[in-house]
């Protein structure tokens, strides 16, 4: 066990590197707000299910997104959970459009039951991602020439948690402990028509040491012989998230080092979401619901953009015969889903 145990976070030690510091999965104008667009979804093996969680429980694979979740790993073994992700998007203004791809590791986690009551995972997972360019072009006051702001931004932030869980007959209770890592970095480039010189401002944010909590609970029973429920709750507290800002300066004739300027205080709102999942041999079905009081903490983050955020998951699976299928298609599990999400940001009236 001990030999498991150290193979275990060595592992994720190692990993860190490479998903924490290696973010950079989106590209969206949205991302240039607070510290970035935050990762709806678990990247994990119920994505084709629009990433439902809350009430799922397995054997098979890692649920983060529901830390109760963890006492249903098998005891004969460990898990290893790496997840890749990739996107395509258009976006489109009164009068431009773009179309974008982009793609990054996503998730390393590991999992393991120490007894029939404990459960117990590590792992690094994406928590904030910013990717973004945009161009806006102004007269220069009493002047006909033109002065051009260049806004770019990279990077992002990942969550390096441990996750416990702790089985009561039918009740299982979790817990995630997060310390955030990475870093991102906001750029602006100015420059005008009537010179060639340009003067660059970077802004760069790291995280201060930032811990933050989130719950979970589950119950499992069965409906008769053949189909299980579990129902699933998800919560978490008003966190302050705490992070050092960095600011340099670029010319066509000078440049500065980083000098450190002051913390950055953000604050993440608490929440609460309710699942449920019901599967048989062969079928599995959930859903999701959360809600984030965006709202609450306009005011902290001095950001009037700020809007509650609703996020609805459903899905469902077939398995025709998982574990006495004589061929790969009958062992592979085929799954359909949707999530619909309603941004915490709020921009000219528009959600």
């Amino acid at each position: 066990m001990n030999r498991r145990i150290t193979l275990f976070f060595s592992i994720i030690l190692i990993s860190t590197s490479l998903i924490g510091f290696g973010q950079g999965s989106t590209n969206t104008p949205y991302s240039y707000y607070g510290i970035g667009e935050f990762e709806i979804t678990d990247h994990g093996r119920t994505s084709g299910m629009g990433g439902v969680g809350y009430g799922m429980r397995a054997n098979g694979f890692l649920n983060h997104s529901n830390p109760a979740s963890y006492t249903s790993t098998d005891s004969l073994f460990f898990i290893l959970d790496v997840a890749m992700s990739g996107n395509m998007s258009r976006f489109e203004s009164a009068n431009a459009s773009s179309r974008t791809i982009n793609g990054n590791l996503k998730k390393l986690a590991l999992g393991l039951r120490l007894n029939k009551y404990w459960g117990l995972s590590v792992g690094v997972v994406p928590f904030t991602n910013v990717g973004y360019k945009t161009i806006t072009t102004k007269n220069v006051e009493g002047l006909s020439d033109l002065f051009t702001i260049t806004s770019e931004g990279h990077g992002g932030l990942s969550k390096l948690y441990l996750g416990n869980s702790l089985k009561l007959g039918k009740l299982s209770l979790g817990v995630n402990s997060n310390i955030l890592i990475g870093y991102y970095e906001k750029k602006e480039t100015y420059t005008t028509s009537i010179s060639v010189d340009e003067r660059v401002h970077i802004r760069k944010f790291k995280p201060s040491s930032t811990f933050n909590f989130d719950f979970g609970a589950q119950y499992t029973d069965s409906l008769n012989s053949k189909w299980q429920y579990t129902i699933g709750l998800v919560g978490g507290l008003n966190s302050k998230l705490k992070l050092r800002q960095y600011d340099s300066y670029q010319s066509t004739t000078s440049s500065t080092d980083d000098e450190y300027i002051d913390n950055y205080d953000f604050w993440i709102p608490m929440f609460g979401g309710v699942g449920f999942s019901v599967g048989s041999s062969k079928w599995l079905w959930g859903a999701d619901y959360k809600f984030q009081y965006w709202q609450d903490v306009k005011e902290k983050n001095d950001i009037e953009v700020l809007n509650n955020s609703h996020h609805l998951a459903i899905g469902a699976q077939y398995c025709p015969r998982a574990f006495l299928g004589k061929t790969i298609f009958e062992r592979m599990s085929y799954q359909v889903g949707a999530h619909f999400d309603r941004s915490y940001l709020k921009v000219n009236n528009e959600n």
